[in-house]
């Protein structure tokens, strides 16, 4: 789940693994031509519930412009998830 969208400031990406963890996931962030914009998180994730944010920079730490973004969780044993994110500025 991502909230809010739209947003202007930063959006927080919450992630539910349920009962079982994943050792190898990742949180990636793609502009509307799929392009990377920015790599949230890789590593290993927990059970249950957690959540990570993005503040609409790019890796570098330059804020991106405006527009529709996508962002793709991925986790070992669990598949993958993309949801759509619409930044104002």
């Amino acid at each position: 789940r991502t909230w809010p969208t739209p947003f202007s400031g930063r959006i927080s990406i919450g992630l539910d693994l349920g009962s079982r963890s994943a050792p190898d996931a990742s949180v990636t962030i793609f502009d509307a031509q799929g392009r990377r914009v920015r790599a949230l998180y890789a590593g290993a994730l927990p059970t249950g519930r957690s959540r990570c944010m993005w503040n609409g920079h790019d890796d570098l730490g330059r804020p991106v412009a405006g527009g529709i973004y996508f962002v793709r969780v991925a986790a070992d044993g669990h598949g993958s998830v993309t949801r759509k994110a619409t930044l104002l500025r």
